[in-house]
């Protein structure tokens, strides 16, 4: 009895601070959901694993590209729309291949080991086209090593494994959904708090929420959604951008060209050149990045979207919609089912006539 006494105030500090985020929400009157990182982290690397190795695998439509194109886009509703439009004699299968594309090389050598969907939804962002070397980014050859060869790729499901383990026992002892804090947060949100005196309850819920990271949760055929747990764009808005993107990427858009990049980016192009289609897409970041890209490589993104007119290539830029991105760069969950119904309002007018099924086109209506 005594040693109970003894933990006792131990237990209840845990508690409480297991409880924590809970009771601010209810405070905040706000909204909580709950969020494991360790546990939702590895389901998508998992997810993302087990897709890009099955042999079997068959798709008709594949979205490659980096984070954004994993957060942006669910494959599964636009697929269902394009197979609708399209005249296919069968449901479309698809999946979000999004950040196996971060390097072209890497997913060129993706695509000639697997059977090649009838249309692949290729992302073009200024930075996939840049040498990453001057920021310390590994080189394709570096991560692709750490996926794929036999020992190294055993300590790394051995990793996910624990991961998995640990994040399972965290949700079990109601311990997953801690306060995560540095002193760089603080700051921010002291600094934040006496810029605004409205809602402070709410800014404070949220912002110790941006805290935890991206929110991130595996969705429906392989996208991530971003974010989850800010339920609205208004309470987005509470936390201010503190996330940001934007200051990091200023250095990635200062590397050069990378020619391994553009030569295999031609590469895939010319995969999808003989019954199958490749349609190219700039996908939605917040105006402030957009108009970072343009200003620090515009020339080299007249060069990429010049190229595509001269080969007959479909290319489309999404920036022209009003999507919301806490982080700048992805777009958040709540705004990705609109925006994958535009993408493919988009690719239904330039899909060719009997991609799917013979003597079939899409109707734009």
């Amino acid at each position: 009895m005594r040693r109970m006494l003894f933990v006792a105030p131990f237990i209840a500090v845990l508690a409480l601070v297991a409880g924590a985020m809970r009771l601010l929400a209810f405070l905040a009157d706000q909204p909580y959901v709950p969020y494991n990182p360790d546990l939702e982290g590895a389901r998508i690397v998992e997810s993302r694993d087990r897709a890009r190795a099955d042999p079997n695998a068959k798709y008709d439509v594949i979205f490659g590209g980096t984070s954004r194109t994993l957060a942006d886009y669910n494959t599964e509703s636009v697929a269902a729309l394009l197979g609708e439009r399209c005249g296919a004699d069968r449901r479309l299968a698809s999946y979000n291949l999004g950040r196996l594309a971060l390097f072209y090389s890497v997913f060129l050598d993706y695509l000639r080991a697997n059977e090649l969907p009838k249309l692949l939804v290729l992302e073009f962002s200024p930075h996939v086209l840049l040498d990453y070397s001057p920021g310390g980014k590994p080189r394709p050859q570096e991560e692709a090593r750490s996926d794929w060869l036999g020992y190294e790729a055993y300590r790394a499901r051995l990793k996910l494994d624990e991961v998995i383990f640990a994040g399972a026992v965290e949700a079990a002892l109601g311990l997953s959904d801690l306060i995560q804090m540095n002193p760089g947060h603080l700051v921010l949100m002291i600094r934040a708090l006496q810029r605004h005196s409205d809602q402070w309850l709410a800014r404070l819920y949220y912002m110790l929420r941006s805290t935890q990271g991206e929110g991130v949760r595996i969705g429906d055929a392989g996208q991530v959604l971003y974010r989850i747990y800010f339920p609205s764009r208004e309470a987005a808005k509470l936390v201010d951008n503190v996330e940001s993107e934007y200051g990091k990427y200023v250095g990635w858009l200062s590397s050069p060209p990378d020619a391994d990049a553009w030569r295999s980016f031609t590469q895939i192009l010319d995969l999808f050149e003989s019954g199958r289609q490749v349609v190219v897409v700039r996908p939605p970041v917040a105006p402030e990045l957009y108009a970072l890209e343009n200003k620090k490589q515009g020339a080299m993104i007249e060069e990429v979207t010049g190229y595509l007119r001269r080969r007959g290539v479909a290319y489309f830029d999404m920036n022209d919609g009003d999507y919301f991105s806490t982080d700048r760069t992805h777009v958040d969950w709540y705004d990705t089912a609109r925006l994958s119904r535009d993408v493919a309002d988009r690719l239904v007018k330039v899909i060719r006539p009997g991609l799917f099924s013979p003597g079939s086109s899409c109707s734009t209506e």
